[in-house]
């Protein structure tokens, strides 16, 4: 502010900051307005510049410098605090991210030697396929695994040695584009020379092509030799020529392979001119009998016009599924249900409501409603009289009426599923071509679930909804975009439309690079340092911006020092992953690749750096129109209606029909009575194997399935760790009667249990033995003429080698003991016995263990 005619700050380094800003850019002189004679204005155009950098260099960078990396020290204690809290309170809430779920995983693995040694038992061997989208923390679990140290309580992964023969990984470092996401091209470079080991023979270079058609490797080869590098850098593997495995005679027809499709100069919107020739290209394929839909692959740069081309599809009736894009935030239909219920949970809400009656769920014309009005009528779902019973308004608001009476009632899913029954636009939506807009409608029902099951009100889903639906995310990563999701997923004749970061890993016999006019230059916001040879935790840096402005950056807020070396070192490792990202679009492709172009110049071109290749391609010959395919007619008569009632019931039906079964050991038991030597089928009413309901001398504290899951418990405690004490039993006691505190008074009773059994010659077997296993669970298959196949599951309490035979044992809790206790059981052990032999082979013995004092 001015006092006396001088300019304070005051005591605000952030005032002076942001007006010093203010010349923080490049000026743009428009001499006209300096002066009136011209030698004067060329003297200041000279001039002003030159005095204005000066005050850049001098002044306004080095203080702007200063104030931002003061600001970054306080926004990263900030930030970090942050983390603490948000993590804190996911704590409190029982509730872990995925990124949780990775960090916990890793840190448990490397602190604890014991769950690390037990794990690297059960997993002895890994294939990890894909490593190149391999992040840090998966990478460690990975080798934590794999590793042949189960001692350390601070493992380091990349130092820890791999079991021979434990770990096979298979990744192609030409593929590494999910940086964003952590799984850069330093985590697979410090795994490469894990693995590579000193003498290099760790690692296979795979180069067999078993996609492309000769011509197509070829053609990549020429781009891609030398786009990477010749030798291997930090930033970018050297490439490695691909070598055809197909023959170009594999291909039916004849003709090009490789092809442009060019918007021209004069197009008014040169998107949906190459959209509507795509889909007018693809149509006349399918129509000529020459493809199929399940063909074409149609890949973009980025997200934002994906549905521009799933509409052009769409028109000519082409069945489409769209991924990686914005559908669901560009839906209609979604927007059409956010406001039909905006105006059923606030019914007073006219706007609303005519929005919803001029909408496709109604389709009232102005007319309609204009007359609705002057007869008196209200807009509101509560308001006034019926005018007119007949009137298309008065049946309307009818209708939204019983419609808010579900919403009042059910369940916010249920309300949802019946309404869009009921009014039809489900089906509506499901008869486009390919069904994305009714899966949009069944997307946002479970969003819309989601947000009432954490405590929300349907009004605050509802806004939330039509707040989704009015995304409209700009820049490289549109990470607000909210996906579109098919009704049937994975459809197999259908055309994919999808953004390039999801097409990794896919292929299609004829595959376009559309949008050439959607390209951009990546920005850098973050800046990991992974040193290869340090085992020290890698270092971040990030730079704090204002939002984007129309596509454009905000200004710089907050900085690390050193931010402009920190820069451009992570721009070199974007620019190199462009290329990646232009190699895997380019290699999608089996027989056909057609590159999009752009007549006029421009920067950001998505496929610019393939046009010095592009000479030898043919334009794509794309008719003018194509045949108009008219949807097929529906019978909407009431015997067609009970026809196809029917077959839902036959359909129905036959989903029902069992071709398998499931039972336990203890059921099958039951099937075979005549197996028991005597047992009866029945259950006694004083059974001591029931629950207990009461202490009597019929029901005793020591009996029950209770009582017998606390023995069990503890016996597979005591064999599995025989340096188990009394006191270590009498805490895992506590532990299994949480459920049961009843019982607690009998434990040093159940402990004397497991002592009298411990003392038996089978146990002194088994702990001698060269393999035992506790609680060891099994399903077998077993097959019987005129039933189903059916899988008999169970658990054996005890089951170890004697010699060159195995033995199984059955600890029963029962008060009765001796011949009647085996000849009960007898079907059951018989069960076991078998069971196992199915699964181990040789020969297997199984015996009833009584357990009791």
């Amino acid at each position: 502010f001015a006092r006396n005619g001088h300019l304070s700050v005051g005591r605000s380094p952030a005032v002076l900051a942001s007006l010093l800003a203010i010349w923080d850019v490049t000026p743009r002189i428009v001499q006209k307005w300096w002066s009136d004679d011209a030698s004067e204005r060329k003297r200041l155009g000279a001039v002003v510049p030159a005095l204005h950098e000066a005050f850049k260099a001098e002044t306004v960078t080095p203080f702007l410098t200063a104030w931002r990396e003061y600001v970054y020290g306080i926004a990263v204690t900030v930030l970090v605090k942050a983390r603490s809290r948000a993590a804190l309170d996911r704590r409190r809430r029982n509730v872990l991210s995925f990124g949780d779920l990775l960090g916990r995983t890793a840190d448990v693995l490397r602190t604890n030697a014991d769950v690390r040694g037990a794990m690297q038992r059960k997993y002895r061997w890994l294939f990890v396929d894909e490593f190149q989208d391999t992040d840090p923390l998966q990478a460690e679990i990975i080798f934590l695994l794999a590793g042949a140290d189960s001692t350390s309580s601070d493992a380091n992964w990349r130092t820890i040695p791999v079991r021979p023969g434990a770990l096979f990984v298979v990744g192609d470092p030409k593929q590494s584009i999910y940086r964003f996401t952590r799984a850069d091209i330093d985590i697979y470079n410090q795994v490469r020379a894990l693995l590579a080991g000193t003498d290099g023979r760790g690692v296979v270079t795979l180069t067999s092509n078993f996609r492309s058609l000769p011509v197509l490797c070829d053609w990549a080869n020429t781009v891609f030799d030398g786009l990477f590098p010749n030798e291997a850098t930090s930033q970018s593997p050297r490439y490695a020529r691909l070598v055809p495995v197909r023959d170009d005679a594999e291909r039916t027809g004849t003709g090009a392979r490789t092809f442009t499709l060019t918007i021209p100069t004069d197009a008014p919107d040169g998107v949906t001119d190459e959209a509507d020739r795509i889909a007018r290209f693809i149509r006349s394929e399918v129509d000529a009998g020459r493809r199929t839909c399940g063909d074409f692959l149609v890949l973009t740069r980025k997200k934002k016009n994906l549905q521009v081309y799933a509409n052009a599809l769409e028109r000519l009736r082409v069945p489409v599924e769209v991924s990686g894009g914005s559908g669901f935030s560009e839906s209609e239909d979604v927007r059409q249900l956010a406001l039909l219920l905006l105006a059923l949970t606030d019914p007073q809400d006219q706007v609303a409501l005519v929005g919803v009656l001029r909408g496709a769920l109604f389709g009232l014309s102005d007319r309609q409603l204009f007359a609705w009005k002057q007869s008196g009528g209200v807009f509101a779902v509560f308001g006034g009289p019926d005018h007119g019973s007949g009137d298309p308004v008065g049946v309307a608001l009818a209708r939204l009426r019983t419609w808010h009476t579900w919403i009042r009632m059910l369940p916010a899913g249920a309300a949802l599923e019946r309404l869009l029954d009921d009014s039809g636009f489900l089906a509506l939506a499901a008869s486009g071509a390919g069904g994305v807009n009714a899966g949009d409608l069944l997307h946002a029902v479970d969003r819309i679930r989601a947000v009432v099951e954490t405590g929300f009100t349907l009004a605050e889903a509802a806004t939330a909804l039509a707040s989704w639906s009015e995304l409209d995310a700009d820049g490289p990563d549109e990470s607000t975009d909210v996906e579109s999701l098919p009704l049937e997923p994975g459809r197999p004749d259908v055309v994919r439309v999808m953004n390039l970061h999801k097409s990794k890993g896919l292929e299609a016999p004829v595959v376009f690079l559309a949008d050439p006019t959607g390209g951009f230059e990546p920005r850098v916001d973050v800046r990991i340092i992974r040193d290869v040879a340090s085992t020290t935790t890698p270092v971040g840096f990030f730079q704090i911006r204002e939002p984007a402005n129309f596509g454009r950056p905000g200004k710089a807020i907050a900085q690390p020092a050193d931010w402009d070396r920190l820069h451009d070192q992570e721009r070199q490792y974007l620019d190199a992953e462009q290329v990646r990202l232009l190699y895997v679009a380019a290699t999608r492709a089996k027989d056909v690749l057609v590159v999009g172009r752009w007549a006029k110049s421009g920067k950001n071109q998505a496929w610019v750096a393939l046009e010095p290749h592009l000479s030898g391609f043919s334009e794509l010959v794309v008719p003018a129109s194509v045949a108009d395919v008219a949807p097929e007619p529906v019978d909407l008569t009431a015997a067609a209606a009970a026809t196809a009632e029917r077959a839902i019931e036959l359909t129905h039906g036959a989903a029902m029909k069992a071709s398998w079964a499931a039972t336990s050991v203890t059921a099958e038991a039951k099937r075979f009575p005549t197996l028991t030597a005597g047992a009866d089928d029945d259950v006694r009413t004083d059974d001591p194997t029931r629950a207990i309901t009461e202490d009597s001398a019929s029901r005793r504290a020591d009996a029950g399935m209770a009582w017998g899951a606390l023995v069990h418990g503890l016996l597979e405690q005591a064999m599995r760790f025989p340096s188990a004490t009394r006191e270590d039993l009498r805490r895992l006691a506590r532990w299994l009667l949480v459920e049961e505190p009843s019982l607690v008074p009998v434990i040093e009773q159940a402990i004397d249990t497991v002592d009298v059994v411990k003392g038996s010659a089978r146990w002194q077997s088994a702990r001698a033995s060269s393999e035992h296993h506790e609680e060891a669970p099994f399903s077998v298959l077993v097959r019987r003429s005129g039933e189903l196949p059916t899988v008999i599951s169970g658990t054996l309490d005890l089951v170890y080698r004697d010699g060159a035979a195995w033995c199984v044992v059955d600890y029963k809790t029962d008060v009765d003991g001796g011949s009647a206790l085996a000849g009960k059981y007898a079907a059951q052990v018989a069960a076991y016995r078998d069971a196992w032999a199915s699964v181990a082979g040789g020969t297997v013995e199984a015996q009833v263990v009584t357990a009791r004092t």
